[in-house]
Order: C-alpha cells, then structure tokens, then sequence
C-alpha cells in the first residue's frame, strides 16, 4: 500500500516536472507570472454582467493528438519536454472581441472567454500585453474554481509576450478591469489557445 501511494506521488510529481518544463521551453522570456491576488470584479459584482462571450475553436480529437505528438523521454540535453498541448491560432484583441461593461460609473470590466471542447486544460499566449497603471488582468475556468491573477503593469515585458499558466477545464476566462478615468490604453492581443489532449493534471 505504502509502495502504490510512492508511485503515486512520484509520478505527480514528475508530471509537475514536465509542466515546467513545457513552460519553459515554449516560451521562457513570457513564463514570468507575478500576481498581486484577490477576487476578479464579476466575483463580487455577478449581478450587474451579462453571460460571457465565449469564443469557440475547432473541436479537437485528443486521441488522434496523441498519435501525433507521440509521448517521448525527456531529454536534458536538447532541452525537450514531454508535448502535452495542442497550439491553436487566435486572432483575439481587447478591441475585436469580447465585451464591456461600466460598473458604478468607476471601473470599466471587459470579459472573453475561449472553449476548445474536449481538453483537460487550457492556457493563452499573448503576443501582445501591455497593462496601464490601473490595469488588472485576471484568468479562471467556468465555475471560477480557479482564478490566477491579478496580473497588472508589473507583468510588461519589453518583448509585450505574456503566457498563462493552463488552467484545468475546456473554458478558459479572461477578466480586464481598469478605473474609468485610466488614460493609458490596454494592448491585449491573444494569438494561441494551447489545448491539453494528455490531461497534465490527472493525479
């Protein structure tokens, strides 16, 4: 029994290891996550949105991914990590998609959400972030069991890319809220949903 629940644990473990690495060697320069924490404004304001807007990708078969990204070792020396998602190009801007709301005549919300039917997790790549001063991005799935952020100003790069870490579920969420009077303009552009056939997270 103790035996089973070593195994168990190691190879969580090694999952966790292969998640990083993934990270890592997909998007070292973006993979940098400082978060300031609390609650997105919809959490405690639910009443005052309308339902999402939900953009929708092409419906994946995980067991055919499979076959394509065979599962292989790593490899230290060539730097590879075990591929657990699928990238899928996005178009998505905080100018062409998703919705705004004003809120108390204080803060302006814009919410957008991406489903990728099938995947055990997903993540977003923006090759474009820039966040003013007053900017808060925040990230969580469907149910908002699990909400990352707030990501803010501190998050700028000089190279402006940005990458999620994936969130479990086939809905991915993004929450921008900024105060009304923020004269700085927000640049998101997201250009790849990274859709999960391998479920990383199963323990």
């Amino acid at each position: 029994m103790l035996l089973v629940k070593k195994k168990k644990s190691m190879h969580c473990f090694i999952k966790i290891i292969l998640l990083l690495l993934f990270l890592c060697s997909s998007l070292s320069p973006a993979i940098s996550q400082l978060s300031k924490g609390g609650l997105p404004f919809s959490s405690v304001n639910e009443a005052k949105f309308d339902s999402i807007e939900v953009v929708s990708v092409l419906p994946q078969n995980n067991r055919a991914l499979k076959s394509v990204y065979a599962p292989a070792p790593v490899s230290p020396s060539k730097n590879e990590a075990l591929k657990f998602a699928h990238p899928l190009p996005l178009y998505n801007t905080i100018e062409n998609s998703g919705s705004w709301t004003m809120v108390d005549d204080t803060t302006l919300v814009w919410r957008l959400a991406f489903q990728s039917k099938g995947a055990y997790s997903l993540s977003l790549l923006f090759d474009k972030f820039v966040m003013p001063p007053s900017g808060k991005l925040f990230v969580y799935n469907s149910d908002k069991s699990t909400i990352l952020g707030a990501f803010t100003k501190l998050n700028n790069r000089d190279d402006s890319l940005f990458m999620t870490a994936p969130i479990a579920g086939d809905i991915i969420c993004l929450e921008y809220t900024q105060s009304l009077s923020e004269t700085v303009k927000p640049i998101l552009s997201i250009s790849q949903l990274n859709h999960d056939f391998l479920n990383v997270f199963k323990s």
